[in-house]
C-alpha cells in the first residue's frame, strides 16, 4: 500500500457541485502521481458523494486504488449501494468484501 488520502465534507454543496467535481477529479489525479493509491471517504453528505463518485470512476484509469468508505453510523452498511474496497466504521471496525459483503460496479448509486 502507497499513500493514503481521506475526503470528508459538507452535507450540501449549495450549487457548487460542477466545480468541485471538476476540482476532484484534478486534486485526485494530482495525488495519485505523487503516490497515494488509498482513498478514505465518508458517505454522509454530497461532498462525500462527489469524492467517492470521482474516485470510483477514475478506478478504470488506475485500476490499483482503492476506495474505502468510513461510515457515520454502524447500521448504514446495509444500505450502503457504492462499490468500495473496504468499510470501517466511526469505531474502526472493518467489514468489507471478506466478511461477506460483495459489490461491484453495478451498484455504484451515487
Amino acid at each position: 500500500m502507497g499513500k493514503i488520502c481521506s475526503f470528508f465534507g459538507h452535507s450540501h454543496l449549495y450549487g457548487q457541485s460542477e466545480s468541485i467535481v471538476h476540482q476532484l477529479r484534478q486534486i485526485i489525479i494530482n495525488l495519485i502521481g505523487k503516490g497515494v493509491d488509498t482513498f478514505y471517504v465518508g458517505n454522509h453528505g454530497e461532498f462525500d458523494i462527489f469524492a467517492s463518485r470521482v474516485a470510483y470512476d477514475l478506478k478504470s484509469l488506475y485500476p490499483n486504488i482503492q476506495i474505502i468508505v468510513v461510515l457515520c453510523y454502524p447500521n448504514e452498511l446495509q444500505y450502503l449501494k457504492c462499490a468500495f474496497t473496504d468499510f470501517f466504521d466511526a469505531s474502526g471496525n472493518r467489514s468489507g468484501p471478506q466478511t461477506g459483503l460483495h459489490c461491484n460496479s453495478q451498484s455504484l448509486g451515487c
